[in-house]
């Protein structure tokens, strides 16, 4: 007997919130309609299992047009290689909400979470619009919109590897009004990166326009993770 399958798309942390009245700046989210990525990936028949669950961890620029380029997801086994692959492809013809700062539209940094759960006949999707910081989760649950760091010129690539393989990972305090601060680097993996890599890591993010971090509708203050590297 084939199994008749159900699909439910839950999307979280977007969409419904008005960010607060008179507000000129609003994070980006996955938007509605028939182009955003719930819509548009498939489940990968990789999942023939009768009970799975499954979490991505992907990032990628999210463009004032509302497409996203240089995305991709982190594969910590070789069993994510299917869902990975199903969430590059749908990236490509989604749709998502920009972000908006001072009025206009910008492009973020973008991290985002996607769960994939199979229990019998019924597979969810379900989207998180951050990257599920400890510190963060445990203050605003896994609903809120981590902040978001604008596109700019970066002023790293000039000064960190750009041959060898190198992670660094960015940490700041981003507060409610979007004023970051305490900006420090760690190495991730890879070659260890030298002070100027490092000093033009920690000038990218300073000099870097960001919008806050949400939660129930309302900007919060919030802890800032961003990897850097090649």
């Amino acid at each position: 007997m084939n199994i008749a399958k159900f699909l439910s798309i839950v999307l979280l942390g977007f969409a419904a919130f008005a960010f607060g009245a008179g507000s000129t700046s609003s994070p980006a989210g996955f938007g509605t309609g028939e182009d955003t990525l719930d819509k548009k990936i498939k489940f990968p028949d990789a999942a023939a299992s009768s009970t799975m669950d499954r979490m991505l961890t992907c990032q990628g620029i999210l463009k004032a047009s509302g497409k996203m380029t240089q995305a991709g997801c982190f594969v910590k086994e070789f069993t994510d290689e299917p869902y990975v692959a199903a969430v590059n492809k749908a990236v490509k013809k989604a749709r998502f909400r920009p972000a908006v700062y001072n009025g206009k539209k910008i492009g973020v940094y973008f991290q985002y979470r996607i769960r994939f759960t199979r229990k019998d006949d019924e597979q969810h999707i379900t989207l998180y619009a951050n990257q599920a910081y400890p510190e963060n989760l445990d203050a605003y649950g896994e609903d809120h919109i981590a902040a978001q760091r604008g596109v700019m010129r970066e002023k790293w690539q000039k000064y960190c590897p750009s041959q060898a393989r190198f992670i660094a990972l960015a940490r700041a305090h981003v507060a409610a009004d979007g004023r970051q601060s305490s900006v420090k680097v760690t190495h991730g993996s890879g070659i260890p990166i030298n002070n100027k890599c490092n000093k033009a890591i920690v000038e990218t993010i300073e000099q870097s326009v960001f919008i806050p971090a949400y939660a129930d509708g309302e900007a919060v203050p919030s802890s800032y993770l961003e990897a850097f590297g090649n």
